[in-house]
């Protein structure tokens, strides 16, 4: 992969800390800089459809406040409360289904996860 140079200005803190990581994980601070870099770069839109690409372009320059008012907007609070019910049901231990319930798998068949 190619590079391309750059210079930033890192407040003090940040620039201490990337040297304490530096040093203990035994790394250069250019890659613990790209690697932050990349890892926070948004989403790439390239892999949606072309008809929301613009929608997902012009959302990137919101806040956090902006967006999470765009995420409630869009689902009905009935559709909201069950997306909840679910991911409260996913990270429920098997354990603490009932052995009756409708997700319980058939006897001698291991769980989903």
């Amino acid at each position: 992969m190619s590079t391309q140079q750059i210079t930033i200005e890192l407040p003090e803190p940040v620039m201490r800390q990337l040297m304490r990581i530096a040093a203990a994980t035994h790394q250069p601070i250019e890659a613990l800089v790209a690697q932050s870099v990349l890892s926070n770069l948004p989403p790439s839109v390239d892999n949606t459809p072309p008809e929301l690409q613009t929608d997902l372009l012009s959302m990137q320059g919101l806040s956090v406040e902006d967006l999470y008012a765009i995420a409630q907007a869009q689902s009905e609070p009935a559709q909201h409360n069950r997306h909840i019910e679910l991911l409260q049901k996913k990270t429920k231990p098997i354990s603490s289904i009932p052995k009756n319930s409708k997700n319980s798998p058939p006897s001698g068949n291991p769980p989903i996860i």
